[in-house]
């Protein structure tokens, strides 16, 4: 069986580098990057929630969005379209089946140059095998 965290991590980032953030997402902030941009996360929570005859996970994955401008609308834009890819889908990850892919938590804040707005979303994932 494939690690699950990798591969929905891999998942994640092949669904949101296409549209508005192809050749933008990341999996940790760049030097010298252009804004607006993504960072995934693994939120580093994967509790294991198998059995003699499954195998699952619960974990957490936490999308962070980068924009720069006069307000946090150009982030919330950004955040509304990452949730429409993401937010209630079936992720397909190598060899695992979702059951369920949902939004946890979001919020925008600016940074302390008081010029870049930085948006935090978080998906909470329930996977699993049956080996029946």
């Amino acid at each position: 069986m494939t690690w699950a965290p990798y591969e929905y991590q891999k998942r994640i980032f092949e669904i949101l580098n296409t549209g508005t953030l192809s050749g933008k997402v990341y999996d940790r902030v760049p030097d010298q990057k252009a804004f607006p941009f993504a960072v995934i996360m693994n939120a580093d929570e994967w509790t294991d929630r198998g059995s003699h005859t499954t195998d699952g996970w619960d974990g957490l994955f936490e999308i962070h969005t980068f924009t720069q401008g006069l307000g946090r609308k150009a982030n919330l834009d950004l955040q509304a379209y990452i949730d429409g890819l993401l937010h209630n889908q079936n992720l397909a990850a190598n060899g695992w089946v979702d059951l369920s892919f949902r939004r946890d938590f979001t919020t925008v804040f600016i940074e302390d140059d008081n010029t870049t707005f930085h948006g935090v979303q978080r998906y909470k994932l329930l996977t699993g095998v049956n080996y029946g």
